[in-house]
């Protein structure tokens, strides 16, 4: 059942971080790593982090030079590795 807050066990608390993984021009754009849904929900995103800017953490994606630079389960990704 929900708080009066909407939240199901209540405040987050104080010490509560945003996290937001992943929303840059990347995913939002036409591109391999394409998210449709990230124009829907970025709206959120900016009104929570705008909010608590001290308390939202971005991270993002960076994609390697080639292929042959991938290591571990990131070979398999990318095409390069046993399947």
């Amino acid at each position: 059942m929900a708080h009066k807050d909407g939240l199901r066990f209540g405040d987050l608390g104080p010490r509560a971080v945003h996290p937001c993984v992943d929303a840059s021009r990347m995913v939002s754009e036409e591109t391999d790593w394409h998210t449709p849904w990230l124009a829907r929900i970025l709206p959120n995103i900016e009104r929570i982090a705008a909010a608590h800017p001290e308390r939202a953490v971005f991270t993002r994606f960076v994609p390697i030079g080639s292929p042959e630079e991938c290591k571990g389960a990131w070979r398999r990704d990318y095409g390069t590795g046993p399947r």
